[in-house]
């Protein structure tokens, strides 16, 4: 039980950036979750969008974040991103509405998608109702992408209340054993 207290699950936090190669639009932001593998061919999984700005303007949350499937020609579940070091294995869409449900399709105010995986090479970002037009969609080839680690792991808030809940024991348990 000690052990289970004291590995619980933990967030990293990241910044990520996207400039297109053509027209030098931007998009960027931060995001947390469980970061797989190294700095160079790893992924970042449980994905949490904290920010998004689509040329320096920021795009109000909160967001979904979904990966794209092939076989079902659509997005996948809410939760289901995959975020790369690597620009080839990236399959994302941070946008405002949850994109895998049909009844959302093209409600959306802004989105950024990097899908880069399943034989799919899509960077694309659309600010309707923050500036004019789709800022970008290219094959991310022609493109920079950047996903920088930047802060330590955080505790999840748990790990704290499971702590002092095993210390408490332990004293219970000395209590009666001196009687």
């Amino acid at each position: 039980m000690f052990v289970m207290a004291l590995t619980a699950a933990r967030a990293d936090t990241f910044n990520f950036s996207y400039t297109y190669g053509s027209g030098g639009h931007t998009a960027t932001g931060t995001l947390s979750g469980t970061q797989v593998g190294d700095s160079s061919t790893g992924y970042v999984t449980g994905v949490s969008v904290g920010s998004l700005f689509l040329d320096g303007n920021q795009i109000t949350g909160p967001f979904f974040n979904n990966s794209y499937s092939v076989s079902l020609g659509a997005y996948n579940a809410n939760g289901t991103a995959i975020v790369s070091f690597a620009l080839n294995q990236n399959s994302f869409i941070f946008a405002d509405v949850d994109v895998s449900l049909p009844a959302n399709n093209n409600l959306w105010n802004a989105y950024f998608a990097l899908i880069t995986t399943d034989g799919v090479n899509e960077a694309a970002s659309y600010p309707r109702g923050y500036g004019p037009g789709q800022y970008g969609f290219e094959s991310p080839a022609n493109g920079t992408w950047s996903l920088t680690h930047t802060g330590a792991s955080v505790p999840d808030g748990g790990n704290t209340a499971a702590l002092v809940g095993v210390i408490f024991l332990g004293v219970i348990s000395l209590r009666r054993r001196l009687r």
